[in-house]
């Protein structure tokens, strides 16, 4: 079965066009803020929005997931601005929830619980 080709062409035309109102509404004195969504609530709305039936499990791993690569992004873009204590930070979390991941795994490793998830997948 071929994937289908996900066209952005419509996302990015409404991306653009919140960006000019939110740039007139500054212009005009208003103010706006970024509010970091939760993990959990953002997988609700994909896992929602996809029909997916992830487990509680399912979704407490995709949100370590998702914060690992959160920080890793803030890493880049606050070394990109010059922010380097923000980017240390952002790297001392990305890295300790490498070192959690890395300890699970060898943890399940030595347990032959990963072996049997492995096989259970095959």
């Amino acid at each position: 079965e071929e994937t289908p080709v996900l066209d952005l062409r419509e996302l990015r035309a409404h991306m653009r066009k919140l960006q000019q109102e939110i740039t007139k509404g500054e212009s005009r004195g208003l103010k706006t803020s970024y509010k970091v969504i939760d993990a959990k609530e953002l997988i609700g709305w994909a896992n929602h929005l996809l029909g997916l039936k992830l487990s509680d499990e399912q979704i407490r791993e995709l949100a370590k997931e998702l914060g690992f690569w959160r920080n890793a992004c803030k890493v880049v873009f606050h070394v990109v601005i010059g922010y380097y204590d923000e980017a240390m930070q952002n790297a001392h979390r990305m890295l300790e929830a490498f070192r959690t991941d890395l300890s699970d795994f060898w943890s399940a490793l030595s347990q032959g619980t990963f072996l049997l998830e492995v096989a259970y997948h095959i």
